[in-house]
């Protein structure tokens, strides 16, 4: 017996999308997320119909992913992933599928299901916070720029003056300068 020891659930599927293999991670994961229970992802049920069974809230999701384990597993890509979200009763949660073909006479794929949720709530802070940021700046009549370590602009909000448009970024802080006295 194998004993595949991951805090990643990971599974291997045969050639047609059975389950031949999961690691206790991939096991607890039914049990602990309100599914029926383990048999629901247990070795010898077949991970395509368990996809297309699938109905309710995530049914589309089931559906897509479906579609990419069978192309993997028929050969015609080598891998496939897909995030999606994954509530449980208690969180809101973030999950990357990864599957990948295995290179053998047999076929098919070794899936890997990694929590991401770490990383999509800081995804979404930070899109919170460039949105505050932006609005304000937008609306600003002071000139705000960004500039690399040549003295490029990288950004420049000014909405307010017309020469400080896309034209001249990456354009020397010095030139700019020139530029300004100049026009008035």
């Amino acid at each position: 017996m194998w004993s595949i020891s991951l805090s990643s659930g990971v599974a291997i599927l045969d050639r047609v999308g059975n389950f031949v293999l999961t690691n206790k991670a991939w096991s607890r994961f039914a049990p602990e997320n309100a599914a029926d229970g383990a048999e629901n992802f247990g070795v010898g049920l077949n991970y395509l119909e368990v996809c297309s069974s699938s109905s309710g809230v995530g049914s589309e999701i089931a559906k897509d992913i479906q579609v990419g384990l069978a192309e993997v597993l028929s050969g015609i890509r080598e891998r496939f992933s897909f995030e999606y979200p994954c509530p449980s009763p208690t969180d809101s949660r973030w999950f990357l599928l990864q599957a990948n073909r295995l290179d053998s006479a047999t076929g098919g794929a070794v899936v890997l299901h990694n929590d991401i949720t770490a990383r999509k709530l800081l995804e979404s802070r930070l899109q919170e916070q460039e949105e505050r940021f932006r609005v304000p700046l937008e609306h600003s009549p002071v000139v705000v720029f960004n500039h690399d370590r040549d003295l490029r602009y990288t950004w420049i909000n000014s909405p307010v003056l017309a020469w400080a448009d896309q034209a001249i970024w990456g354009g020397l802080i010095q030139r700019l300068s020139v530029h300004q006295r100049v026009r008035h």
